[in-house]
């Protein structure tokens, strides 16, 4: 009878203690993470097609494609295809090294080694650069520009096949290009101006006379012993092609039939046809251009359709075609074109809208397409040109972007009407009541009060360019510049600069009234005060913080974030602790999220859309 009564005891205490710990368990961590993720991202249907390819290569193993969600290899001339790194790779450049390595010049994500034919690469240098478009050769020494505003910026050089990298002599922010058509001069086009050296790299010289003012140069060609310079980049128009003159050491505009607006990304000599790769400004026609004379004149070809970044011949003199979001093309004729693009799962997504009749919007980089609801087929967008951020307005119509146009929708159909703001590039959306707001990259923040007839500039100090904006729950304005966070409690007539150490890439509101703020570099922060004061929210990501959040939502009580080239992460404590939701994606760059009125949840990538299922 002892016996029993003290085991009884024994068990009650254990189970006191174990009830005890339990409490203290669960309580010292309420709030410090959230519950096991237990849902998966299942992939949309894509139209084929769709990608940004900017970089083309032809090797004796196979063709390479460089596209904004990872390299791709072929080793049957483009039927079928094999993912060679992850998608969080955007690729920009590629070349094939001395001793038949290949090295990718990227976005943000540096310089990369790939062993050919194997899922085998590298990070190999220049980490800090913003975007490294170009790379070439002269004999065994490999050159790369950079473009960076707070890290590494100009040529670099590489003697040992890529492993290691070195400054030249030319330390200019901005290198848009590398060429070198003797295999002896190189060539560097810069946001100021063209350079020339000929000791690979030791000493610069500007050669600029002739050129427009904020031309810069994509590419320098030798064709029929005559130098040619295109002009333009992915943003900037140029002013077609410009031709050396020996005798007076000036370019001087070359050639008739090319748009007025254009940028020229490629040129290639096939046989005695000379092939430009175009993309056109102003509604011109994009695509592909050819001259039979060597420059002198041009005539628009059949493929017109979308802009065109690179051009590829390869061993057998047939054409390959990378664009700007139609994926990669194929021509032995220049006259009959097939896409190739079938198995490349590339397509940058970067907003989702589902409208009043259940259709599925995508902003992507060569417009806007629609999923038909009940459906599995894309609608082709009327208007081709790079969208990003849907809007819904007061009176149920919707906003966009084509570039530097913004798009209305008055009845969310599939008609657009245009809207020319005169901008550089349109970023950002924001509609508050019948106020509208247009955020360009490069010119100050403007708005409109009868929907988008007339247009104002908003009264931020200095006409600073901004990002994002946001009105908080006591009615006061924030917005995002480069010069920190400015706020207007009188609805954008006054400002303060109030935060002059934080740049917000996006503005949210989450649950209580707060606010969430993506900052640059910095990861998340949380204000529980209209914007007064920040705290970081940075729980959850690791060792760094996230560099920006594309996109923030919120479903019930679950904040969802989409951050870039981390993945997506979700938050179940108002932004004490995030989770990541990427486990089982190929690490594409996470783009964009959208949340419908029933609560399922879209994502963005540059590898299309995703649906998030539990």
């Amino acid at each position: 009878m002892q016996i029993t009564l003290n085991f009884k005891r024994y068990c009650y205490t254990v189970l006191s203690y174990l009830f005890v710990l339990f409490f203290i368990n669960h309580f010292a961590h309420a709030g410090d993470s959230n519950s096991p993720i237990t849902g998966r991202w299942v992939p949309i249907e894509q139209p084929n097609a769709t990608g940004s390819s900017r970089a083309l290569l032809s090797t004796n193993d196979g063709l390479y494609v460089g596209t904004s969600s990872g390299l791709y290899f072929s080793s049957d001339n483009g039927k079928s295809w094999q993912l060679i790194t992850d998608q969080s790779i955007a690729v920009l450049s590629l070349i094939e090294t001395p001793n038949k390595q290949l090295i990718i010049g990227t976005y943000r994500n540096g310089l990369i080694k790939v062993t050919p034919n194997e899922q085998d690469w590298q990070r190999v240098g220049l980490s800090d650069a913003f975007y490294i478009w170009d790379l070439i050769s002269i004999g065994n020494t490999l050159f790369a520009s950079s473009i960076s505003r707070e890290g590494i910026a100009g040529v670099y050089t590489s003697r040992d096949n890529g492993s290691s990298w070195q400054p030249t002599a030319l330390a200019e922010l901005e290198v848009w290009s590398l060429s070198s058509p003797n295999n002896r001069h190189l060539y560097a086009g810069t946001n100021n101006g063209l350079y020339v050296s000929t000791d690979l790299g030791k000493t610069w010289a500007l050669r600029n006379d002739g050129f427009d003012d904020g031309i810069t140069v994509s590419q320098v060609s030798l064709v029929n012993n005559h130098l040619l310079a295109s002009t333009g980049t992915l943003r900037s128009p140029g002013s077609g092609v410009f031709r050396f003159d020996k005798k007076s050491n000036i370019w001087q505009k070359f050639g008739t039939g090319l748009p007025s607006s254009v940028t020229v990304n490629s040129l290639v000599l096939k046989d005695e046809i000379l092939i430009a790769a175009t993309a056109a400004f102003d509604g011109d026609k994009s695509g592909v251009y050819i001259s039979q004379d060597f420059g002198e004149t041009w005539f628009s070809t059949n493929f017109t359709s979308t802009e065109t970044n690179h051009l590829l011949l390869n061993n057998k003199n047939e054409l390959y075609i990378g664009t700007e979001g139609a994926g990669v093309w194929h021509s032995k004729d220049l006259k009959n074109w097939t896409s190739v693009s079938a198995g490349i799962r590339n397509w940058d997504v970067f907003s989702i809208y589902e409208t009043n009749g259940l259709d599925l919007l995508a902003a992507t980089s060569n417009g806007i397409w629609r999923l038909k609801s009940k459906t599995n087929v894309w609608l082709e967008p009327n208007i081709k040109l790079g969208a990003s951020d849907f809007k819904q307005t007061s009176n149920n119509g919707l906003l966009s972007t084509a570039e530097s146009n913004l798009l209305i929708s008055e009845n969310q159909n599939q008609s657009w009407q245009e809207v020319s703001l005169d901008g550089q590039y349109l970023v950002n959306l924001f509609v508050d009541g019948n106020r509208w707001y247009a955020l360009d990259l490069r010119k100050p923040v403007k708005y409109s009060d009868d929907k988008g007839k007339n247009w104002q500039t908003l009264s931020i100090p200095e006409g600073l360019a901004a990002r994002s904006i946001i009105k908080a729950n006591n009615g006061d304005l924030l917005v995002s510049t480069r010069e920190g966070i400015y706020r207007s409690d009188d609805n954008g007539k006054t400002w303060n600069l109030s935060h002059e150490d934080l740049y917000v890439w996006n503005f949210a509101k989450i649950g209580n009234g707060h606010l969430l703020a993506s900052v640059t570099g910095r990861g998340m922060f949380l204000s529980k005060d209209n914007g007064q004061s920040w705290e970081e929210a940075n729980s959850g990501f690791g060792e760094k913080p996230i560099r920006s959040a594309w996109s923030i939502v919120m479903v019930n009580k679950t904040i969802y974030l989409a951050a870039y080239n981390r993945g997506f992460f979700q938050s179940k404590n108002n932004g004490a602790s995030w989770d990541s939701m990427s486990q089982d994606l190929k690490a594409p760059m996470a783009l964009s999220l959208f949340a419908t009125k029933s609560g399922v949840v879209y994502g963005g990538t540059s590898a299309g859309i995703y649906k998030w299922t539990e």
